[in-house]
């Protein structure tokens, strides 16, 4: 896997925030970065902003989320650890959450970086693939932690599925993936 670490940093992406179900529907959780007040940066140069105490509040909305859901006591450590790791750049935190979920899902790949900025026109160039206010695909439903209060959500973060399906998250997403 190639991760692109010098294309001009987009707001409105999930590259800086995640989406859970709790009890009051979705919620969309942002990791806040330094602002960027129209300076274009690439991505491997964004600062996470710590000025305020957003890991506690995402750990606080995950917990109200998932503790109840089957799975959540295995894997919740893991995660916590990785929210309160503090790093510095962006990028970095997504690497760590990319890594503890191939773990999770009982995968390993080999990451790579992009050593300059180029557009790629293939199937394989996912960079726009996902823009925060679209959400285009659904999936098969599973039982979620609050489905008694609110029909199936699609497109949440991957912790939704885990949570949910725990070792089952893999064949669900394979499924996904034939149709």
């Amino acid at each position: 896997m190639i991760f692109e670490q010098w294309e001009h940093y987009p707001k409105q992406t999930y590259r800086n925030r995640y989406e859970v179900l709790g009890p009051n529907g979705r919620q969309r959780l942002t990791v806040p970065v330094v602002g960027q007040k129209g300076v274009k940066t690439p991505i491997c140069e964004i600062e996470i902003d710590y000025r305020n105490d957003w890991p506690t509040l995402h750990w606080r909305s995950i917990v109200t989320a998932y503790q109840r859901s089957p799975f959540f006591d295995f894997y919740k450590d893991e995660f916590y650890e990785v929210l309160f790791s503090r790093p510095e750049k962006l990028i970095e935190f997504n690497l760590r959450t990319h890594k503890l979920f191939l773990s999770w899902l009982g995968k390993s790949r080999d990451e790579e970086f992009t050593s300059e900025y180029f557009k790629e026109d293939s199937d394989q160039d996912l960079r726009d693939a996902f823009k925060s206010k679209q959400r285009t695909v659904e999936n098969q439903s599973y039982l979620q932690v609050f489905s008694d209060r609110h029909s199936f959500e699609h497109n949440l973060s991957l912790l939704d599925l885990i949570f949910n399906l725990g070792p089952e998250s893999l064949s669900y997403l394979e499924s996904e993936a034939r149709d």
